[in-house]
């Protein structure tokens, strides 16, 4: 029987370096991603969520996919058979709305990939959602991919991880009050914040291209921390990037109400468009550290009994 590992590419597939934005959700990734994406060369999607099901990675789902796929690789048709599960998953995903993509056109142009791997189906899928921009590069922002930097690296070897950083108090603000918190309490924000960024650390630590920027620095110094950035990812720095709040609205409409079949949840498109609001002006620096004013003392001292060694570590104010 096949494994994973024959099912992607035999060899290392000469790409473009293609930025991967991750993070604690709440932590500024739609920020980067807009900055980037309103370069000339690199259009970046929605958040596409689906690649570590790919792997079987993140729920039983997942899990019965991987299964299959690798039955169907004793199959004497496995690409034909793997192509299709390959378009079924990433067309019924919740997210494939966001796309705006064909699926017309998505099937016939999987069907023209020699060999099909799961590798050269997600570039595919990368390459035809920056066509409708005619840019010829592309990169993604999906924060949950920081749990699962190496099994992507392995499946995208030219997968360039920016991992975005933010002061974990002011993410528990953020977050406490939208559908996707991680719990109701400080506590359980706080573990979920310093188990996300530590494991993104660790995996980040075996991957050839990784680097982390902080949300204060990209508020603060966006020009400096850009350039970096796209140095990292080897495109020239554009000045206009920095006017990324000026397309935002029109960007961020892509976003539609999604349907999330296996919670039995909807989420209207109004939500998540007033969720991304403060992306569509200019970074403002007020808007950073705002924890010292809006939490209380007590709610101070519960997260830091639990990130507070991690807060240290990163060099924030305890």
């Amino acid at each position: 029987m096949k494994s994973f590992e024959q099912l992607r590419d035999s060899a290392t597939t000469v790409a473009p370096p293609m930025p991967i934005i991750v993070g604690v959700p709440r932590s500024g990734t739609t920020l980067l991603r807009l900055m980037l994406d309103a370069h000339s060369q690199i259009a970046i999607p929605p958040e596409t969520d689906f690649i570590p099901a790919m792997t079987g990675l993140i729920n039983p789902f997942s899990r019965l996919f991987y299964r299959r796929i690798v039955l169907l690789a004793q199959h004497r048709h496995v690409r034909d058979n793997l192509r299709e599960a390959f378009y079924r998953l990433v067309t019924g995903w919740p997210s494939w709305p966001d796309f705006h993509l064909s699926e017309e056109q998505f099937r016939a142009e999987l069907s023209r990939l020699r060999p099909f791997t799961l590798s050269n189906g997600l570039r595919c899928f990368y390459r035809i959602y920056a066509a409708r921009f005619g840019k010829p590069r592309w990169g993604d922002k999906t924060p949950k991919y920081g749990l699962h930097l190496n099994a992507i690296e392995r499946l995208l070897p030219e997968a360039h991880f920016i991992h975005i950083i933010r002061d974990g108090r002011d993410v528990a603000l953020s977050v406490k009050d939208l559908w996707f918190a991680p719990g109701k309490n400080v506590e359980a924000i706080a573990a979920d914040w310093r188990r996300r960024i530590l494991t993104a650390r660790a995996q980040g630590r075996r991957c050839r291209h990784y680097i982390e920027v902080r949300y204060e620095d990209v508020v603060i110094n966006s020009e400096k921390i850009l350039g970096e950035i796209c140095r990292f990812i080897e495109v020239q720095f554009e000045p206009g990037i920095n006017e990324f709040y000026r397309r935002a609205p029109q960007r961020l409409d892509e976003l539609e109400t999604m349907y999330i079949k296996d919670e039995g949840r909807i989420v209207p498109k109004e939500d998540r468009l007033r969720w991304q609001r403060l992306t569509t002006t200019p970074p403002d620096s007020s808007r950073i550290y705002g924890w010292k004013t809006a939490m209380t003392r007590r709610d101070q001292l519960r997260y830091e009994a639990v990130g507070g060694d991690l807060l240290r570590e990163l060099g924030y104010e305890i």
